[in-house]
């Protein structure tokens, strides 16, 4: 069971590089930094997968530079996972906390789904801290695992599994909501 982690980080934001990059390594978690997409100063039009008028439609409203970029930075984290021979994507945003059981709850729910293929799961948020409409699925060191009927806001740590991030990139090229909500 192989498993890519990739930090994303938007170039000259050092210090959350700093901040993240000492909480992994005090979990002894290895990662590759994976440079955020800055969608600052740029018009909308200039960003080829969006769509402005959907977006209307959808949220009332046209998407900000950032939520563009961040959605730009997701999909990037997940075509480049496709393109390694890594089972399972562990994505994460530089301003997350992450606990000191970090590694052994994710080991123990990716060794628990790897050997559970019965569950058919695209993806999990590991930033939730409020459980709305979930079923419990086995408990990891103080940590359960749902199955959410209504999946958490906030895209700060994600796991993908590799047809989950197939399935994103085949109905996520064109951009028309904030990534965490498109994941809904």
């Amino acid at each position: 069971m192989k498993i890519e982690t990739y930090l994303i980080n938007l170039d000259g934001s050092e210090q959350r590089l700093a901040s993240a990059t000492a909480q992994l390594a005090q979990t002894n978690w290895s990662f590759s930094r994976f440079p955020a997409y800055d969608g600052r100063g740029k018009a909308v039009t200039e960003f080829e997968h969006y769509n402005d008028e959907k977006t209307q439609q959808l949220l009332g409203r046209q998407l900000l530079n950032s939520e563009i970029g961040c959605y730009l930075s997701h999909y990037g984290c997940v075509e480049k996972f496709l393109q390694s021979d890594a089972d399972y994507l562990v994505v994460l945003e530089d301003d997350m906390q992450i606990s000191q059981n970090f590694a052994s709850v994710i080991q123990e729910t990716l060794t628990y789904l790897h050997q559970h293929i019965e569950i058919d799961w695209y993806l999990i948020n590991i930033a939730a801290k409020k459980k709305k409409l979930a079923k419990d699925i086995v408990n990891f060191d103080g940590h359960t695992l749902w199955h959410a009927y209504y999946f958490p806001i906030r895209g700060l740590g994600l796991i993908w599994s590799r047809k989950g991030a197939k399935e994103f990139l085949k109905v996520g090229k064109e951009i028309t909501m904030p990534v965490d909500i498109f994941f809904q």
